[in-house]
């Protein structure tokens, strides 16, 4: 898993030409250094660091933050169901707002569903 996460990132980085990445708070990912930074559990990266730059974090489920998705951002990667945060799942339109913002500003979405089979 950890690898594809990697791979996933660096397409999107190369496909796009940009170098933001959106990623969820809370989230799981892999334990390399690219993956671990689009992990957003502080306390599991803080060793670490300085980790990838030019990560941004939103909140799972907060389709307010979806602002922060912007035609500087190569991609957004998300767990469908955020599994080391307690297993929660999406809200009804939040994926699909996520899809949405993504395609409207021209970033790649990544759906990391390793943990969910």
């Amino acid at each position: 898993g950890t690898e594809a996460t990697e791979g996933a990132l660096k397409l999107a980085k190369r496909f796009t030409g940009r170098s933001e990445i959106i990623a969820a708070k809370n989230s799981y990912h892999g334990n390399t250094q690219g993956a671990m930074s689009v992990c957003g559990v502080e306390r599991q990266n803080q060793a670490y660091r300085p980790l990838v730059p030019g990560v941004r974090f939103i909140t799972f489920n907060n389709e307010l933050e979806l602002n922060k998705i912007t035609t500087k951002t190569a991609c957004v990667i998300l767990e469908t169901i955020q599994g080391g945060a307690g297993f929660i799942e999406p809200s009804n339109s939040f994926l699909k707002k996520v899809k949405k913002k993504c395609e409207d500003v021209g970033a790649l979405l990544i759906l990391d569903e390793i943990q969910t089979g």
